[in-house]
Protein backbone atom coordinates (compact mmCIF):
# COMPACT_ATOMS: atom_id res chain seq x y z
CA UNK A 1 0.00 0.00 0.00
CA UNK A 2 2.82 2.42 0.89
CA UNK A 3 4.50 1.69 -2.45
CA UNK A 4 1.25 2.44 -4.27
CA UNK A 5 0.94 5.76 -2.48
CA UNK A 6 4.57 6.65 -3.30
CA UNK A 7 4.07 5.81 -6.98
CA UNK A 8 0.81 7.78 -7.08
CA UNK A 9 2.43 10.74 -5.37
CA UNK A 10 5.35 10.64 -7.79
CA UNK A 11 3.04 10.77 -10.80
CA UNK A 12 1.04 13.57 -9.21
CA UNK A 13 4.19 15.63 -8.65
CA UNK A 14 5.36 15.04 -12.23
CA UNK A 15 1.92 16.01 -13.54
CA UNK A 16 1.98 19.24 -11.52
CA UNK A 17 5.46 20.08 -12.81
CA UNK A 18 4.35 19.60 -16.42
CA UNK A 19 1.10 21.46 -15.78
CA UNK A 20 3.03 24.36 -14.27
CA UNK A 21 5.33 24.40 -17.29
CA UNK A 22 2.39 24.48 -19.68
CA UNK A 23 0.64 27.22 -17.68
CA UNK A 24 3.84 29.27 -17.61
CA UNK A 25 4.25 28.69 -21.30
CA UNK A 26 0.93 30.31 -22.16
CA UNK A 27 2.53 33.67 -21.44
CA UNK A 28 6.08 32.63 -22.34
CA UNK A 29 5.43 31.32 -25.84
CA UNK A 30 4.06 33.49 -28.63
CA UNK A 31 1.46 32.09 -30.96
CA UNK A 32 2.59 32.02 -34.55
CA UNK A 33 6.27 31.50 -33.74
CA UNK A 34 6.18 27.97 -35.04
CA UNK A 35 8.32 25.12 -33.78
CA UNK A 36 11.85 25.85 -32.59
CA UNK A 37 14.76 24.08 -34.30
CA UNK A 38 16.63 22.25 -31.55
CA UNK A 39 19.81 22.16 -33.67
CA UNK A 40 20.12 25.94 -33.97
CA UNK A 41 18.32 27.27 -30.87
CA UNK A 42 20.33 29.05 -28.20
CA UNK A 43 19.71 28.78 -24.46
CA UNK A 44 17.40 31.79 -24.33
CA UNK A 45 15.21 30.48 -27.13
CA UNK A 46 15.01 27.02 -25.55
CA UNK A 47 13.96 28.55 -22.22
CA UNK A 48 10.94 30.09 -23.95
CA UNK A 49 9.59 26.59 -24.56
CA UNK A 50 7.09 25.67 -21.84
CA UNK A 51 8.72 23.19 -19.46
CA UNK A 52 12.36 23.88 -20.41
CA UNK A 53 14.20 25.76 -17.70
CA UNK A 54 17.69 27.30 -17.72
CA UNK A 55 19.43 24.10 -16.58
CA UNK A 56 17.76 21.89 -19.17
CA UNK A 57 18.39 24.46 -21.92
CA UNK A 58 22.08 24.49 -20.99
CA UNK A 59 22.16 20.68 -20.97
CA UNK A 60 20.57 20.54 -24.44
CA UNK A 61 23.07 23.03 -25.89
CA UNK A 62 26.02 21.30 -24.20
CA UNK A 63 24.88 17.87 -25.43
CA UNK A 64 24.45 19.22 -28.98
CA UNK A 65 27.89 20.85 -28.92
CA UNK A 66 29.52 17.64 -27.67
CA UNK A 67 27.67 15.16 -29.89
CA UNK A 68 26.65 17.08 -32.99
CA UNK A 69 23.15 17.88 -34.21
CA UNK A 70 20.14 15.88 -33.10
CA UNK A 71 18.67 13.53 -35.70
CA UNK A 72 15.32 12.95 -33.96
CA UNK A 73 13.45 14.56 -31.08
CA UNK A 74 13.68 11.27 -29.19
CA UNK A 75 17.45 11.81 -28.91
CA UNK A 76 16.61 14.55 -26.39
CA UNK A 77 15.97 11.71 -23.94
CA UNK A 78 19.77 11.32 -23.74
CA UNK A 79 20.04 14.85 -22.31
CA UNK A 80 20.33 15.07 -18.52
CA UNK A 81 17.05 16.36 -17.10
CA UNK A 82 14.84 15.27 -20.02
CA UNK A 83 12.34 12.47 -19.57
CA UNK A 84 9.58 10.95 -21.70
CA UNK A 85 6.76 12.87 -20.04
CA UNK A 86 8.51 16.21 -20.47
CA UNK A 87 9.55 15.41 -24.03
CA UNK A 88 5.95 14.56 -24.92
CA UNK A 89 4.81 17.89 -23.46
CA UNK A 90 7.33 19.95 -25.48
CA UNK A 91 7.22 17.94 -28.72
CA UNK A 92 4.80 20.36 -30.44
CA UNK A 93 7.15 23.29 -29.77
CA UNK A 94 10.29 21.67 -31.21
CA UNK A 95 11.52 20.49 -34.59
CA UNK A 96 14.72 18.87 -35.83
CA UNK A 97 16.34 20.46 -38.86
CA UNK A 98 19.97 19.80 -39.68
CA UNK A 99 21.92 22.98 -40.44
CA UNK A 100 23.18 23.07 -44.05
CA UNK A 101 26.84 23.13 -42.97
CA UNK A 102 26.30 19.82 -41.16
CA UNK A 103 25.06 17.96 -44.25
CA UNK A 104 27.72 15.74 -45.79
CA UNK A 105 27.59 14.98 -49.49
CA UNK A 106 29.22 11.94 -51.06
Amino acid sequence: MKRLIKVGLGWMIMFLIVLYGVAWGVSGWSEGKGPLNVNTANMEELQNVPGIDETLALNIVDFRNANGPFITLDELLKVKGMNKLLLDSVRDYLVIETPMEEIQYE
